[in-house]
Protein backbone atom coordinates (compact mmCIF):
# COMPACT_ATOMS: atom_id res chain seq x y z
CA UNK A 1 0.00 0.00 0.00
CA UNK A 2 1.65 3.27 -0.70
CA UNK A 3 2.21 6.28 1.44
CA UNK A 4 -0.44 8.13 0.05
CA UNK A 5 -3.36 5.31 0.07
CA UNK A 6 -2.46 5.39 3.70
CA UNK A 7 -2.84 8.40 4.36
CA UNK A 8 -5.66 9.09 2.20
CA UNK A 9 -7.13 5.68 4.52
CA UNK A 10 -6.22 7.73 7.90
CA UNK A 11 -7.78 11.03 7.01
CA UNK A 12 -11.06 9.59 6.00
CA UNK A 13 -11.04 7.61 9.13
CA UNK A 14 -10.29 10.62 10.81
CA UNK A 15 -13.36 12.52 9.12
CA UNK A 16 -15.75 9.65 9.73
CA UNK A 17 -15.41 9.50 13.21
CA UNK A 18 -15.93 13.30 13.45
CA UNK A 19 -19.40 12.89 11.50
CA UNK A 20 -20.62 9.85 13.28
CA UNK A 21 -24.01 10.66 14.15
CA UNK A 22 -24.72 7.71 16.54
CA UNK A 23 -23.92 9.57 19.52
CA UNK A 24 -25.54 12.92 19.09
CA UNK A 25 -28.74 13.66 20.60
CA UNK A 26 -31.37 15.62 19.26
CA UNK A 27 -32.84 18.55 21.26
CA UNK A 28 -36.51 20.08 21.19
CA UNK A 29 -36.81 23.22 18.97
CA UNK A 30 -38.41 26.14 20.94
CA UNK A 31 -41.00 26.39 18.34
CA UNK A 32 -43.02 22.70 19.20
CA UNK A 33 -44.06 22.68 22.69
CA UNK A 34 -44.50 19.08 22.31
CA UNK A 35 -40.98 17.88 21.56
CA UNK A 36 -39.64 15.80 23.17
CA UNK A 37 -35.37 14.48 23.67
CA UNK A 38 -34.34 11.71 21.62
CA UNK A 39 -31.59 9.41 23.76
CA UNK A 40 -29.58 6.69 22.90
CA UNK A 41 -30.46 4.17 25.41
CA UNK A 42 -27.80 1.47 23.56
CA UNK A 43 -25.07 0.82 25.80
CA UNK A 44 -21.42 0.19 23.85
CA UNK A 45 -18.28 -1.88 25.09
CA UNK A 46 -14.60 -1.41 24.13
CA UNK A 47 -11.38 -0.40 24.85
CA UNK A 48 -9.99 3.04 24.71
CA UNK A 49 -6.91 5.03 24.88
CA UNK A 50 -5.45 8.24 24.64
CA UNK A 51 -2.39 9.43 22.35
CA UNK A 52 -0.85 12.59 22.89
CA UNK A 53 0.85 13.46 19.45
CA UNK A 54 4.40 15.16 19.80
CA UNK A 55 7.76 13.68 17.40
CA UNK A 56 6.77 11.96 14.82
CA UNK A 57 8.83 9.28 12.90
CA UNK A 58 9.57 11.98 10.25
CA UNK A 59 11.25 14.38 13.08
CA UNK A 60 8.60 16.65 12.94
CA UNK A 61 6.24 18.07 15.74
CA UNK A 62 2.90 17.80 15.80
CA UNK A 63 0.30 19.55 18.66
CA UNK A 64 -2.61 18.42 20.25
CA UNK A 65 -5.07 20.93 18.13
CA UNK A 66 -4.22 18.81 14.82
CA UNK A 67 -5.42 16.10 12.95
CA UNK A 68 -3.17 13.16 13.60
CA UNK A 69 -3.24 9.73 12.42
CA UNK A 70 -1.67 6.65 14.50
CA UNK A 71 -1.13 3.53 13.01
CA UNK A 72 0.60 0.53 14.48
CA UNK A 73 4.02 0.00 14.52
CA UNK A 74 3.51 -3.56 13.07
CA UNK A 75 1.59 -1.89 9.69
CA UNK A 76 4.42 1.10 9.48
CA UNK A 77 7.39 -0.91 9.43
CA UNK A 78 5.79 -3.24 6.56
CA UNK A 79 5.98 0.57 4.44
CA UNK A 80 9.12 1.50 5.05
CA UNK A 81 11.85 1.58 2.63
CA UNK A 82 15.09 -0.36 4.56
CA UNK A 83 13.59 0.81 7.95
CA UNK A 84 13.76 4.56 7.31
CA UNK A 85 10.59 6.63 7.30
Amino acid sequence: MSYSLTLAICAFAAFFCLIDARHVQQQPSSDNNNSTVVSNSETDSGAATYYDPSMGACGILSMGDELVCAIPDALYDTKTIGGNP
